[in-house]
């Protein structure tokens, strides 16, 4: 299914520059330049101009959710860490994941 499928992409996963979607330089570089381009032009934009008051709501809406989501995260990267005993040893933790016997 679906997710027997994704886990194995993530899995089996290797990056390759040029190959892995956005990971060529020129895009890199293209990206960050249109990311300036436009942060620079919206700050022009509304140097003059009053913030709306809806602004001030919204973010607070957007800042709790991302914090949920972050949090939700951060739940299963701990969990994933545990399962695969990433916690038995600095090294596990950090570098190398103790190996383990897969069955059925």
């Amino acid at each position: 299914g679906f997710v027997d499928d994704a886990v194995d992409y993530v899995n089996n996963f290797q990056f390759v520059v040029d190959e892995t979607p956005f990971s060529s330089l020129e895009f890199l570089i293209g990206i960050h330049v249109a990311y300036l381009v436009i942060l620079y032009s919206l700050q022009h934009y509304m140097q003059d101009k009053q913030t709306p008051k809806w602004v001030k709501p919204f973010a607070f809406v957007h800042n709790v959710f991302m914090a949920a989501l972050s949090g939700i995260m951060l739940v299963g990267v701990l969990v994933g860490a545990y399962q695969d005993q990433r916690f038995t040893s600095l090294e596990a933790f950090g570098c190398h994941p103790p190996k383990k016997e897969y069955t059925g």
